[in-house]
């Protein structure tokens, strides 16, 4: 008799443990599951329409040899979207600012909330008129200083009436739902476009004629060790492009030492006009030098026009390059190996609205 109610119990309990593990509805997490999500800006905007185009495109499985497209899209309150940035840190957020064309100024950088199946949500918004024409972002947690293990937005923007520009840092970013003044200024005697972070240096793009990449090492560190609202940092050092004209996106691949920049030729009018640098055994550049890159993908067949962002796949493995080209109005896919007049291995019309921004989520 006992062993026939053993029969009967042990499944049961098993039944029930297994009912209870998780009892937030939440789905259990895939350890075995690689995320490959691309965020795509915008800058489409109508003024005065009732209904506004979206200006967030998601695209999942964006390494997926077989498919290349757009998951879901969603509108924010930016009127017209250029920089996007997704950060994994602490559940994950994506901040994104406007374009600000005259006359449809969007003085504010939008806070944004992902869930885990990549659906945007509004959270809350830094506004400020200082930021007018913001070219970079990127967010980091620096664990010293008086401040330990804090939060930080990089903002850089190039605004109106500035020669140059100014780098703005935010404490704890995400704490606000209105105007915010930022808690240090970084004044640049460059005209800045894109932005990295790499542990606690920070790399920014210098456009113009003769660009190229100026390196300020340990900068994130000051944030936390300095009370000064703002901070005249010396760069390290300026790594120039010889030959460039307009650079705009950069990324990099600490795994693979690739640095990838966006580049093009005059206005960016004309099929072939743009182009991808790609440096490799990037951080062998450590003193004030001039570059040249490993690798260049331009060409008429690379439909790159005028390249405005770009995103490498940071992963050991990883195997592309992507690039929002806003006069193609596509976002490309290239192979990471590639070079030379290549066509890409993927293209990507958003329903003809003009990408101007990318960011990456590329997990383990």
């Amino acid at each position: 008799m006992c062993r026939n109610i053993l029969f009967y119990i042990v499944p049961l309990l098993f039944i029930g443990f297994a009912s209870c593990q998780r009892d937030d509805d939440e789905p259990a997490v895939n350890p075995n599951k690689i995320i490959s999500r691309l965020y795509v800006s915008t800058s489409d905007y109508e003024p005065g329409a009732a209904t506004q185009v979206n200006n967030i495109w998601v695209i999942d499985s964006a390494a997926s040899e077989n498919s290349f497209a757009a998951l879901t899209s969603y509108g924010s309150t930016v009127r017209g979207g250029r920089t996007i940035h997704f950060s994994p840190l602490n559940s994950g957020a994506l901040f994104q600012a406007g374009i600000n064309t005259p006359g449809l100024n969007d003085t504010a950088i939008h806070v944004l909330r992902i869930n885990d199946a990549g659906v945007v949500s509004p959270s809350g918004r830094l506004a400020n008129r200082k930021f007018d024409n913001v070219r970079g972002l990127f967010h980091t947690i620096v664990n010293s200083g008086i401040n330990a293990s804090s939060e930080f937005l990089l903002a850089l923007n190039q605004g109106a009436g500035n020669q140059f520009g100014d780098l703005f840092v935010f404490l704890n970013p995400r704490n606000s739902g209105g105007f915010k003044v930022p808690n240090f200024r970084v004044p640049l005697n460059f005209v800045p476009w894109g932005m990295y972070i790499d542990e606690k240096d920070v790399l920014m793009v210098k456009t113009g004629n003769e660009g190229g990449l100026v390196v300020f090492n340990n900068m994130t560190n000051q944030f936390v060790e300095k009370t000064d609202s703002i901070l005249n940092i010396t760069p390290s050092y300026t790594l120039t492009v010889t030959g460039s004209r307009n650079l705009r996106g950069m990324a990099y691949s600490k795994i693979k030492d690739i640095m990838v920049l966006t580049d093009y030729e005059g206005t960016g009018s004309a099929v072939g006009d743009g182009r991808i640098l790609i440096f490799e055994n990037f951080s062998s550049h450590v003193s004030n030098k001039n570059i040249v890159p490993t690798r260049v993908i331009s060409g008429v067949a690379t439909n790159l026009t005028r390249p405005m962002d770009i995103a490498i796949d940071p992963l050991e493995d990883g195997k592309y390059i992507y690039v929002a080209d806003s006069q193609a109005k596509l976002v490309l896919r290239f192979e990471i190996t590639d070079e030379g007049n290549v066509a890409p291995n993927k293209s990507l019309n958003l329903n003809g609205a003009t990408p101007a921004g990318l960011s990456l989520d590329s997990r383990n």
